[in-house]
């Protein structure tokens, strides 16, 4: 089939840069942020910031593309299960519709039953692809849900099995009909919400393909469907209001979250409660990250493009905290890293001045003496050798233990 070798070579495309991307283009990514950290002295503040900025968005929008290919292979897996799910029911059904070809009205109506009930299959797998297509943002030519479910039908039944213009008039006018989602039926859920607002449209859109497909017998039939394309114009205008006041209310709140967390998180960066800081970024800033992306993908390409500087403005605020984060924990991470390697130091230094300080002791009982005097030197001159290392520790912010071993060593000399 030709959909499926088009599908076949489209998925191999896009396996491959996903595959590129974990081999080539995430790791560019992490060289390039490593060597702009390195050269960040070389800049000025403001222009090292800029550029890092620059660099986060364009990896931003690298991991966007990437998840719109997730999205796509996603969708493409569906067609692919949807297209097969027709031929195999088309297959079984021909070969029950031979062997019973003389068979009483019965086994006819058993096998109209059977078709009814593999269309409502495919149905409800096709509103589930339009809604993975829509999130995919990918379209199929020469392809259509309803055009599909219809060959099958007909395919099986003939054209007695195709349902009428009364039939698909009246489930399109029930949909029409039908209120829309209250707020205050999804208090929180807001996702769950414009869910159910895509699935009405989805199922819509099917039903209007299948009725404008379906001959009219008479001039009353073609105006009543004029009328009711005419209500639903109208009825997805309010939903689509009613969308976009629950985006903004959602946009809202999670405004008001980002602001909530960005002062957390600042608190701590000043406190340097470096473990309390991983621990909420990887907890509830991971967390609004994640409602953020969630929203994008289920409001649908042109909601998302009509709240775009919405969107952007978020992605800016959490890409320049992010940076902010990023930056503190690499220099706690290098501070810590010094820290370490200074009290390997430590103790062995507090050891030698033990042992000094029990020289100091004895020499003190000695008369003076050419060999007591060059014992002595060689005691100052090789405390002259920590001197360094004692101011370090005495200047670094360094644990309760390190504190403890430092002030010891002072207080020997």
């Amino acid at each position: 089939m030709r959909i499926l070798f088009q599908k076949d070579s489209v998925a191999r495309e896009i396996a491959d840069l996903l595959s590129r991307a974990d081999s080539e283009w995430r790791r560019d990514a992490e060289r390039l942020r490593a060597e702009v950290v390195a050269i960040q002295g070389s800049f000025f503040q403001l222009e090292f910031d800029r550029v890092n900025e620059k660099l986060s968005l364009l990896i931003h929008d690298l991991e966007k593309l990437l998840a719109l290919n997730v999205r796509r292979t996603t969708f493409l897996e569906a067609l692919d299960d949807f297209i097969q799910t027709a031929e195999a029911s088309v297959d079984f059904c021909s070969g029950a519709t031979a062997a019973t070809s003389t068979t009483p009205e019965n086994d006819r109506a058993n096998i109209e039953q059977i078709t009814n009930e593999l269309c409502e299959n495919l149905s409800s797998k096709g509103v589930r692809l339009m809604q993975l297509q829509q999130a995919a943002e990918m379209a199929v030519a020469h392809f259509s849900v309803p055009s599909t479910v219809k060959r099958f039908r007909r395919r099986q039944l003939g054209d007695q099995g195709e349902p009428t213009f009364e039939d698909l008039y009246a489930r399109l006018a029930a949909l029409v009909d039908a209120p829309l989602p209250n707020e205050d039926d999804f208090p929180g859920a807001h996702g769950a919400l414009l869910q159910r607002v895509r699935y009405a449209e989805a199922a819509e859109l099917q039903l209007l393909e299948d009725i404008e497909s379906a001959p009219t017998t008479s001039e009353e039939q073609a105006k009543r469907l004029l009328s009711l394309k005419a209500r639903l114009a109208d009825l997805q205008h309010s939903r689509k209001q009613l969308a976009l006041r629950v985006i903004r209310n959602y946009l809202d709140i999670i405004n008001a979250r980002f602001m909530g967390h960005e002062n957390d998180l600042k608190s701590l960066i000043r406190e340097n409660r470096t473990d309390d800081l991983r621990r909420m970024a990887d907890s509830e800033w991971v967390g609004w990250k994640k409602d953020v992306s969630a929203l994008e993908r289920v409001i649908g390409v042109d909601l998302r493009l009509r709240l775009r500087p919405e969107f952007g403005d978020l992605e800016r605020k959490a890409l320049a905290l992010d940076g902010r984060i990023s930056k503190y924990l690499r220099e706690a991470d290098k501070l810590k890293r010094h820290e370490t390697k200074l009290l390997a130091k430590l103790q062995p230094f507090a050891n030698w001045l033990t042992t000094v300080h029990g020289d100091l002791d004895q020499l003190e009982t000695e008369p003076p003496s050419s060999e007591r005097d060059h014992h002595v030197r060689a005691i100052r001159d090789a405390y002259r050798q920590h001197a360094k290392l004692v101011g370090k520790l005495q200047a670094l912010r360094v644990d309760d233990r390190a504190v403890r071993l430092c002030t010891y060593c002072v207080n020997l000399v």
